[in-house]
């Protein structure tokens, strides 16, 4: 639970940050509090279900009426007779995102239900690549039709990255992104080596008229052109003062600087502190769920406290302001200028594909106790003991996967202990609902342990199996989902084919004795260790139900 809750403390650091500049958190908080008061207030429950307010369902509010509630007070854009307020939306969220989601903005069943499916688009599309794209200002209809059809080349995986070109990264958020619509728009003449600038600003509105961009024209170019085409092209954009979404009128301007505070009455949405930036970089939101960054903390605090958490809730206050600390220290020590933007980054962690505040991770693991950063080397017990035996055992072997990068090694680490945290209560959650299913006694499930050659319960493998989908249609391994349940193995994927059964015996066997025979296998070669680790090895199957007392096992029949 402490690690957790370090991630948390970056969503509530934020919004203390972003009280510095404007005071949002206590109005915003009394607007949430009067909102929810017909419900027994700010609950952990609920607070836990406003912090996935994107992952509600389309069509069902979990918490009802609750986004009428809000959008009237905080926005001042919906009204019981009339709906949304089509100005007032598009004031708050542009124009772009207002087409986006106006087919779910029409009258619905009741007005809590059209204030929530209109609300819940804005939210859900905020960060969409498309609507950003469409967001920006100066830029030609050619130039978004070119950004479009580039993103369309990449993964899916990679569209979330486009936001984060407004924190001018040095690296590209999207590998080669810039040099596709480059290529595309042909602003820039591969023969002779120049960048054809009326057409660079005719099309995207960089460089400004008269910036001063010779020392962007000089720099020295190396063999990868994706590198210095999107650094040249951030240099362009960085004497640019407005251009996109945000970018207001000299005077709109100094009148947004002097009004600061969100209030009830105004709705007046919160200003960000504006760096130069290229282009790209300016496709800013103001983000509908700065709501959840208010609340992280007290879910945290309520994490800590839980009853399910003892020796967490007796230091909650102390371990809350240490991992507060441990923070600010590391994003300081890693040379973090803009705190803001990379507490951003922080509280996405999950999602990271690739270190993106570069040793960040090997500081906090450090700080933690977790990671000796001379030595390069993690201290396990000190894991178990902070974390649990059920997250050391899921990671036990990715972090004895040496590395001399020490950043890259400490980053790999936690990537997994934070996956564990995740997957982990899936995986139990999904293995007592088989256990159920199939009458299972605890008595029964304690001898998985000793790695019996036939299963003990007939197709409890299988049930598991079904639900995490493990196999493909034709029964080939969904490794990845195996991964995920049980934790990086200690073999190679290539290495574990020994354990996959023939074509024919798939064909002419039980389904639910060569599933567990696989199991088995796997088991045996990728998880149980020879005892060497400071803690008792088992299965992993009955490690995740071990770990559990009786009366979380509420639905095993223990007869």
């Amino acid at each position: 639970m402490e690690y957790i809750c370090i991630f948390l403390l970056a969503g509530a650091l934020l919004a203390t940050l972003a009280a510095a500049v404007v005071q949002p958190n206590v109005q915003e908080g009394l607007i949430i509090a009067d909102c929810l008061k017909n419900y027994g207030g700010l609950t952990e429950d609920k607070a836990q279900r406003l912090v996935r307010f994107k992952d509600w369902s389309d069509h069902y509010e979990e918490i009802p009426c609750f986004t009428k509630c809000y959008i009237q007070n905080m926005f001042e854009m919906f009204d019981e007779s009339e709906g949304f307020k089509e100005e007032q939306v598009i004031k708050q969220f542009g124009q772009p995102l207002y087409k986006a989601c106006k087919h779910r903005m029409v009258p619905a069943a009741d007005t809590c239900q059209q204030a929530y499916n209109g609300f819940h688009c804005i939210v859900s599309l905020e960060d969409d690549p498309f609507v950003l794209i469409e967001s920006m200002k100066n830029v030609s209809t050619e130039a978004k039709t070119a950004m479009k059809d580039c993103l369309h080349r990449y993964d899916r995986y990679e569209w979330e990255h486009m936001k984060d070109y407004a924190a001018n990264p040095v690296r590209e958020p999207i590998p080669c992104f810039t040099k596709c619509f480059v290529e595309h728009l042909q602003v820039f003449n591969q023969k002779t080596r120049q960048w054809n600038i009326p057409l660079l600003r005719a099309k995207l509105g960089v460089p400004a008229v008269g910036a001063d961009i010779k020392h962007c024209l000089e720099r020295r170019r190396n063999r990868n052109v994706c590198g210095w085409m999107y650094q040249d092209f951030t240099c362009f954009g960085l004497p640019v003062k407005s251009v996109f979404t945000n970018s207001y009128n000299a005077k709109e301007r100094k009148q947004k600087a002097s009004n600061h505070q969100i209030t009830r009455k105004t709705g007046t949405p919160t200003q960000h502190k504006r760096t130069p930036s290229t282009s790209l970089n300016k496709m800013k939101f103001r983000k509908a769920s700065r709501v959840f960054l208010l609340i992280t903390l007290s879910i945290c605090i309520q994490m800590v406290n839980s009853a399910t958490t003892t020796r967490a809730a007796a230091t909650a206050g102390k371990s809350t302001h240490t991992d507060a600390e441990i923070l600010r220290k590391c994003l300081r020590q890693v040379g973090s200028i803009d705190l803001a933007s990379e507490l951003q980054k922080v509280q996405r962690y999950s999602k990271w594909t690739k270190e993106e505040i570069p040793c960040f991770t090997r500081c906090l693991a450090t700080e933690k106790r977790w990671f000796d950063a001379d030595a390069s080397k993690w201290h396990k017990q000190q894991i178990a003991d902070d974390l649990g035996a059920d997250m050391f055992n899921y990671c036990r072997y990715e972090l004895d996967r040496y590395n001399e990068d020490g950043c890259e090694f400490a980053y790999t680490g936690l990537r997994c202990l934070k996956q564990a945290e995740f997957y982990l209560p899936q995986t139990l959650k999904n293995i007592l609902s088989c256990a159920s299913e199939l009458n299972v006694t605890m008595n029964e499930l304690k001898k998985y342990a000793g790695f019996p050659e036939k299963e003990v319960v007939p197709c409890l493998f299988q049930c598991l199996a079904k639900k995490l989908n493990f196999y493909t249609s034709d029964y080939e391994w969904n490794f990845d989902n195996w991964i995920r349940a049980f934790g990086p193995m200690r073999q190679d994927r290539l290495a574990s084919i020994v354990c996959k059964v023939s074509a024919e015996h798939i064909a002419t066997r039980d389904k639910c004795e060569w599933m567990y025979e696989e199991y088995n296998c796997l088991e045996r070669l990728n998880y149980n260790t020879d005892g060497s680790y400071p803690l008792t090895e088992t299965t992993t199957l009955s490690a995740a139900l071990a770990s559990k007392n009786s009366k979380t096992m509420e639905v095993v029949n223990t007869s």
